[in-house]
């Protein structure tokens, strides 16, 4: 079982899935998580989020770009949580 993502804006859910590691805009610079990463909560500069994700991940909305099992995602901010292998992304 890998690292349930959900990223979502007040409008859409932007992509939920299962995935290998994301990449996200932090205000301290960007920053990877990975399955089993310790718990965190931190806020998000604009730049973009990247996901590596399983096979069978499915982007759900056009805002999200993808190329083989890589997708990214422009953001102008946000809040994430991370907790027992569950992030979740607010993304402005």
């Amino acid at each position: 079982m890998g690292l349930k993502l959900e990223i979502i804006t007040p409008e859409y859910v932007l992509f939920k899935g299962e995935v290998e590691a994301v990449t996200v805009p932090g205000k301290n610079g960007k920053f990877q998580m990975l399955q089993n990463h310790a718990p965190i909560v931190a806020t998000l500069e604009a730049g973009d989020i990247i996901i590596k994700a399983h096979e069978k991940a499915e982007k759900q909305h056009s805002l999200v770009t993808s190329a083989n099992n890589e997708f990214s995602l422009a953001i102008s901010g946000g809040t994430l949580e991370l907790n027992n292998n569950h992030l979740i992304i607010l993304a402005d």
